[in-house]
């Protein structure tokens, strides 16, 4: 499998101001690109730390068919306003990672 044909996970952890809002102007809407795309949302929740200090309420891991999928997604018209609403409105504080697949054949 090429690095093009992987999947790629997305892992993005926040702090969500108001989860109600985040949720209603937000996430529904997302999800849907996401699904429409063939994207998978794996996990979402409040974070659970067992190393280092993270002092982040709402974390997220999407699944993507690949980085291209991904990338095209996220640089997208459809997604900008959401992205924007985002980062300027719904959370005060995050960071957020695309992290390809693991491919155990890659050990050897």
């Amino acid at each position: 499998m090429s690095n093009a044909d992987k999947p790629v996970y997305l892992v993005v952890a926040m702090n969500v101001n108001d989860l109600q809002d985040f949720f209603t102007r937000y996430a529904v809407d997302v999800i849907g690109q996401l699904q429409e795309i063939g994207a998978e949302l794996l996990a979402a929740g409040s974070p659970d730390p067992i190393e280092g200090d993270i002092n982040l309420n709402r974390a997220v891991v999407i699944r993507f068919p690949s980085r291209q999928i991904a990338d095209k997604w996220y640089k997208s018209d459809e997604y900008a306003p959401f992205k924007k609403l985002r980062l300027e409105e719904l959370t005060s504080d995050g960071m957020g990672m695309f992290i390809e697949a693991f491919d155990p054949s890659a050990l050897g």
